[in-house]
């Protein structure tokens, strides 16, 4: 068992060995009723929609710059070909929302993980050039008004790290619930 004293994590003696890396997440959660709709804002150029099957290889490249960004621990590991699979078969599983500036894919957020009431976030994700924009605010507002057609509850994980991902999801009146660590080890 590893007991977490600030930012490091100790080892105890069944369990001699250190996370090679760790990664601190805030649980955030959102319930239907505490949702606020925000008033729509015009952007000249800018479409919201639901992304489809026939989108694969067009939204791939946002989503495999969010993998390499976001989730993959070391980018020279990340595998093109088995992300696409999975990316594709995401487009046919879940729902995800993407934003096009003037035809271009600049934002995306969908589910990774589906309940009978809650519906998991993931995949937030904005191009680095229209990052403060309000653009990923309004992509998961057409997400989350997606989610509470069918579900009470969306709930989704953020990096402690990422203060603007805090503040937007806090916008959308989401609330922090609890604190998570992944630990990765090369044995």
């Amino acid at each position: 068992m590893n007991r977490i004293k600030g930012p490091k994590t100790v080892a105890v003696p069944y369990f001699p060995i250190f996370p090679e890396v760790t990664v601190d997440y805030f649980l955030m959660t959102l319930s239907r009723d505490d949702y606020r709709a925000p008033c729509p804002v015009y952007t000249p150029g800018l479409e919201i929609r639901e992304a489809a099957f026939k989108d694969a290889k067009r939204f791939f490249p946002l989503h495999a710059a969010y993998e390499i960004e976001e989730v993959i621990i070391s980018p020279d590991h990340f595998h093109k070909k088995a992300s696409f699979i999975m990316f594709k078969q995401a487009l046919q599983n879940q729902l995800i929302t993407v934003a096009e500036l003037k035809g271009t894919a600049v934002a995306k957020a969908g589910t990774n993980a589906q309940g009978f009431n809650t519906a998991q976030i993931g995949g937030v994700y904005t191009i680095k050039e229209e990052r403060n924009k309000g653009i990923a605010f309004l992509v998961m507002s057409g997400l989350l008004e997606r989610i509470f057609r069918e579900k009470e509850m969306a709930s989704l994980f953020v990096k402690k790290n990422n203060p603007a991902a805090i503040s937007l999801y806090r916008k959308l009146g989401f609330t922090l619930r609890e604190s998570y660590r992944i630990c990765y080890y090369n044995l």
